[in-house]
Formats: C-alpha cells, sequence, structure tokens
C-alpha cells in the first residue's frame, strides 16, 4: 500500500510541505506569502483578516512552539497516523492550525468518511432545531414524531434519551453495525428496535438510538435532516458536508457525515 506522507501547515497560510512516498523527506513548497496569510484553500492568496479566526473563510497558522507544542512530538504523532492508514491529521489550537498532514492522495479538500464523529454532528443539529424552535426540548418524547412509538413501549423514550444512548433499545452486535449500515432503509430498522429496559436505565452505544433521530428531524422541521444541517449550520460555519444516505434518501445519523480534517476541526 502506498502511503502519502506529511502535508504540514505551520509557518504561513499558503506555505506548505508535501512529502513524497512512505512518509518520505518532505518538499517545501514556498508561495512567499509571509506568515499569518490565508491557508484557505479556495483561495490561497487571500489575505487572513486581522483578528479573524474560525469560523472565519480562512485559516490562520502558526508554528507549533508558539502555541506550547513540541514540534519534534507532534511529529512523532502524525507519524504513528500515518503508519496506521490515516488519511489526515490537523491539530488546531486557539484557532490556528499548527500542525497539518495528509496521505493516501487525501488534500485539505477531500471528504473523508468520519465514522461516527457524525453523532456529534448529530446531536448540534438537533441542538440547533431546539434553538431555532422546531423541538421544544431534549425532554420531548419521540413518539410526538414517531408515530410508532405511541405503542405502550416506546412511549417515554425522550429526544435526549436517543442523543444519549439510554433509550433502552435493544442492541445487537451485528444488527447494530452490520444489517444497519447495510439497510436500504436504516430509519425503518431504527423505529422497529424493541425496547428491552425503560428509558435512562442503563447507557448502551446504539446506531438505533441516533437513527431514530432521523423522522424526529424530518417530521419537526419539514426537512431532510441533513438538508437542513446544511442551511442552519455547516452553511454558516463554512462546511461542505457530504452525509451519507440510505437508498430512500435518509441520512445515516450515527456515521459518516463526510467532510474535510479541515471542516471536521472547524466542527
Amino acid at each position: 500500500m502506498h502511503i502519502f506522507s506529511a502535508l504540514l501547515l505551520i509557518s504561513g497560510c499558503t506555505e506548505v510541505h508535501y512529502g513524497g512516498q512512505d512518509n518520505g523527506p518532505a518538499q517545501r513548497l514556498d508561495t512567499g506569502e509571509e506568515r499569518g496569510d490565508s491557508a484557505d484553500t479556495n483561495d490561497p492568496s487571500e489575505d487572513c483578516d486581522d483578528g479573524e479566526l474560525y469560523p472565519a473563510d480562512s485559516w490562520r497558522t502558526a508554528l507549533p512552539e508558539e502555541h506550547g507544542f513540541d514540534p519534534d512530538l507532534l511529529q512523532e504523532a502524525a507519524d504513528f497516523a500515518g503508519d496506521n492508514s490515516s488519511n489526515c491529521l490537523v491539530v488546531v489550537r486557539h484557532g490556528e492550525i499548527v500542525g497539518e498532514w495528509y496521505w493516501q492522495d487525501t488534500t485539505p479538500t477531500t471528504l473523508v468518511k468520519n465514522w461516527s464523529v457524525a453523532k456529534s454532528y448529530t446531536s448540534a443539529v438537533v441542538g440547533v432545531a431546539i434553538d431555532r424552535g422546531d423541538i421544544p426540548s431534549v425532554d420531548s418524547s419521540a413518539s410526538e414524531w414517531i408515530p410508532q412509538w405511541r405503542d405502550g413501549t416506546h412511549d417515554d423514550i425522550s429526544v435526549g434519551d436517543l442523543l444519549s444512548m439510554s433509550s433502552g433499545l435493544r442492541f445487537d452486535m451485528i444488527a447494530d453495525n452490520v444489517t444497519m449500515p447495510l439497510a436500504s432503509d436504516m430509519t425503518a430498522l431504527a423505529i422497529a428496535a424493541p425496547a428491552d429496559n425503560p428509558p435512562g436505565a442503563i447507557w448502551e452505544y446504539n446506531n438505533h438510538s441516533v437513527q431514530a433521530l432521523e423522522p424526529v428531524l424530518r417530521e419537526a422541521t419539514g426537512m431532510a435532516p441533513d438538508d437542513y444541517a446544511t442551511q442552519h449550520l455547516f452553511d454558516p460555519m463554512g462546511m461542505t458536508v457530504d452525509w451519507k444516505r440510505d437508498d430512500n434518501g435518509q441520512p445515516a445519523m450515527y456515521m459518516n457525515a463526510r467532510a474535510s480534517c479541515r471542516d471536521n476541526a472547524r466542527f
């Protein structure tokens, strides 16, 4: 397997270091810009506005030692990431990129799978919906938007229970990690999951619980959750996100809100 070594932004918004294969020595590509200029990938020549940090369109960069990092130890961490089939590593401190590496043909604009990081994205989208008044609170019953759950066993499961992995929905390793990701209708599987425990009784990692927030958000907002997120969260933050959908066009709320490494850091 070919591993592409680091792209590192540490001394200027448009001064980058690319390495060859197998983590070989980096080749310095200096654009001549001064430190503090724009690290924006869409327009590398754009200047960073003074005093402006993320979520501005541009990223500032800085030397690791300016933010208390040992550059040698930071490089060791990057080497470990590269040796273990990582796609990218971006280190941000105080709103400035102090280290940035890419492998396996990934670039600063490549949308990469972020697996269960998407659960945090889902949590933020629910927070936006609450802030906008589309969902009253985390204490609201999910059955308000999932009529199938008005059945005597699911009625008391709250939005907060779904967010906190304490819904009481049945967990099965194969169903959660194989059947669900391969399903043509992930939301139907989540809605059909039996409730084995009272909500709030136990904590149990469960993809079905998070996916059950898809119909909650869709019914509460009148939009597909990923479209709602783009309009009210990602676009205002300057992020580009491509959320995995099933065959029915429903986003996988529990995985793979694909975004660049920089945008994951921005989030």
